[in-house]
């Protein structure tokens, strides 16, 4: 049994993400639910959309810590 692309796309950008955001990349993997389909490991569809939720939480956290950041650094000199 092989991963499909899709699921080795969507543990890539989970990885990308939970680094730059410093969240643990062990806890978002052990959400992952996958399915076989024709020999090739998948994400179910309700894996699929939890992991979009959960990608864009995280990317809201980081541009939020990044706003705030170039916030703070124009209000101190």
């Amino acid at each position: 049994m092989k991963f499909s692309d899709n699921l080795i796309a969507n543990i890539a950008r989970t990885l990308q993400i939970a680094i730059l955001s410093g969240t643990d990349i062990v806890d978002h993997l052990r959400t992952f639910e996958v399915e076989d389909e024709a020999g090739l490991l998948k994400l179910t569809k309700d894996s699929k959309e939890r992991i979009e939720k959960e990608i864009e939480s995280m990317l809201g956290r980081l541009q939020d810590e990044r706003s705030s950041s170039c916030q703070n650094d124009q209000t101190h000199p």
